[in-house]
């Protein structure tokens, strides 16, 4: 029998939990931990025994939760605004990238493949789950307002409902539709102490 190894890994700054979510190849890891602070949630990388705290510049005291990571350490996961809704991302180590499915009133990344395609679900406006597949994810910073994607439901249930910049799907099995982003950089860190 082979010998197994188990390593507990604890935030320095959780008080209440530690939350495991993603590895990649490198060994580099993503989750989340509970703390007293704000909303209590906060995104995490841990990677060569450091961790770093991933709060996304929009999310409602800092409400952040990473879910998965490639080898290029592109990060996907979801924060929640002041109105306590959820948004999915993608950061870049520099810019969080938000991403919501067209229609959605909640989207969740949940993973990311080496290719840049990032899996997750969407909450539609009768709050049924969808799954998502999101292809063509823009390498941020990006100046494209919209870029493809391809939630895996019906485009009949999309028809009729477009607003704005998006277009109405028309295909008969999926739909291609646009999936809006905001990108913003991080602020930098400051000088430690």
């Amino acid at each position: 029998m082979p010998v197994q190894t188990y390593t507990t890994l604890d935030d320095p700054s959780a008080t209440a939990g530690t939350f495991v979510q993603g590895i990649n190849s490198s060994g580099q890891i993503v989750g989340y931990y509970h703390d007293n602070q704000g909303s209590g949630l906060h995104g995490f990388l841990l990677s060569g025994g450091t961790y770093a705290t991933l709060d996304d510049t929009v999310a409602f005291f800092g409400t952040t939760l990473a879910s998965g990571i490639n080898a290029s350490g592109q990060i996907v996961g979801w924060y929640s605004d002041s109105a306590n809704h959820q948004h999915g991302f993608l950061y870049d180590g520099r810019t969080y990238t938000t991403l919501d499915v067209p229609f959605s009133i909640q989207t969740e990344a949940l993973g990311i493949n080496d290719r840049g395609q990032i899996v997750g679900y969407y909450l539609d406006t009768s709050v049924h789950a969808h799954g998502f597949l999101y292809s063509n994810a823009p390498t941020p910073p990006s100046t494209i307002p919209w870029v493809s994607m391809a939630p895996m439901q019906q485009a009949s249930t999309l028809q009729g409902r477009s607003s704005g910049n998006t277009p109405t799907p028309t295909a008969n099995t999926t739909a291609s539709s646009r999936l809006p982003c905001r990108t913003r950089r991080r602020p930098p860190a400051p000088p430690p102490t």
